[in-house]
């Protein structure tokens, strides 16, 4: 990254694929004038370790913080914290990268059942949702702090959202990646 690391930025998903690739990114890019919440479900985990490694490389720039996107009191608790540690900055960067796919391995469509396709909308579609709603103050709150543009609206330049997805959920390369990857649940929430 060629960029100055910024602001708040918060990201979902964190202690594994694209998601701790991200972290590592941000982490190393250079700037005292940001930092990263790096979410995930178990950060004491053996499945966090990375991740735990990476915000000791980085003292002072990234700030674990447990977060189970298919649980609203975890989304709440986790807005708290990193409210409380904000403080008055904004948060100017929401990545939504979490996600979960059910059946866990791909499987054909007689396989996957109301279930399956209801733990993936929640974690893949609802929380990312509820996740935006919770933490639009400080989304706005880092779009007004920004002098240099007029007025509080938000844009990539002052404080935005992205909504991560993959070529598996894409619908122009579904003819290419459907007879590898029949992931049902997980192409329709994302």
């Amino acid at each position: 990254m060629s960029e100055k690391l910024k602001g708040n930025i918060l990201v979902t998903g964190a202690n594994r694929g694209i998601g701790l690739a991200l972290i590592k990114q941000l982490g190393e890019t250079p700037g005292e004038e940001g930092h990263i919440y790096a979410c995930c479900r178990d950060p004491q985990g053996p499945g966090a370790q990375a991740l735990r490694e990476l915000s000791t490389q980085c003292p002072g720039k990234i700030t674990v913080v447990k977060l189970d996107v298919s649980d609203v009191d975890s989304i709440s608790s986790a807005v708290q914290t990193v409210s409380r540690i904000i403080g008055a900055g904004g948060l100017n960067l929401l990545i939504n990268n979490a996600a979960i796919n059910r059946p866990e391995t791909p499987a054909p469509l007689s396989a996957c059942g109301k279930k399956d396709m209801m733990e993936a909308y929640e974690t893949n579609v609802v929380g990312p949702f509820l996740l935006v709603k919770m933490l639009l103050p400080l989304l706005q709150k880092a779009a007004e702090m920004d002098s240099t543009v007029k007025g509080d609206k938000m844009s990539c330049s002052r404080s935005a959202v992205v909504n991560i997805s993959t070529l598996i959920s894409s619908i122009e390369k579904c003819p290419e990646t459907f007879p590898i990857a029949q992931m049902y649940p997980y192409r329709t929430s994302k």
